[in-house]
């Protein structure tokens, strides 16, 4: 994401075979519009390598509106197509969410979704995929290591999928807390083996 051009968008740039990258592009209007655009993900469900998942505060219909909801793109032809809003109950019921990533690990596809309550802190919840229903399913689980005092937050896994990677401070103490004006606490990077996650959420929903 980035504000260069006024608003928020998802902006693109290539390695090229000499190692350096090309400049800093829009992604286009297919994913970018008016509103907000962030947190511009691989979706991680099994078999949809070629889809990504994003974050838009765009009205779902003409007048109505501006909400955060999840939205796809599929990548065709080197093309990323029209953004479609991400249709999902369970993922509905999650209010002011920030990002999505799924990996499938231990025969669980795990989803991790980053809820926001603007002008405070982040929270991170665990939920399931059911490929066979294609559905996002609960129970919906807290992340052990939330800590209300203390933003953490941008959960992504490894390309290979063994570690999940998140940005906190929680070693530093609690302090001012992060908001969309770009002040807040100082942040590190903490990870955990994707293995005891998925062991953590398969307890806690009784699939274990």
């Amino acid at each position: 994401m980035s504000r260069r051009s006024g608003n928020a968008d998802i902006w693109v740039t290539h390695k090229q075979p000499n190692g350096e990258w090309t400049k800093a592009q829009s992604i286009g209007v297919n994913i970018n519009s008016q509103s907000t655009e962030h947190c511009f993900m691989p979706l991680g469900l099994p078999g949809e390598d070629d889809t990504s998942v994003f974050v838009s505060v765009r009205p779902r219909e003409a007048g109505a509106a501006p909400t955060a909801d999840l939205y796809t793109s599929k990548m065709e032809r080197g093309v990323w197509q029209p953004a479609k809003r991400y249709d999902s109950k369970l993922l509905d019921s999650i209010g002011l969410k920030c990002r999505l990533t799924g990996v499938s690990r231990d025969g669980l596809v795990l989803g991790v979704v980053s809820a926001h309550d603007f002008g405070k802190f982040h929270t991170m919840l665990f939920v399931q995929y059911d490929p066979a229903s294609k559905q996002w399913k609960g129970p919906i689980v807290e992340a052990p290591f939330n800590n209300p005092a203390i933003d953490g937050a941008c959960p992504m896994f490894t390309a290979g999928g063994d570690k999940m990677i998140w940005s906190a401070g929680y070693d530093r103490g609690p302090g001012p807390v992060s908001t969309s004006g770009g002040t807040g606490s100082t942040y590190d990077l903490y990870w955990l083996n994707t293995s005891d996650i998925v062991a953590y959420y398969k307890a806690k929903a009784g699939l274990s």
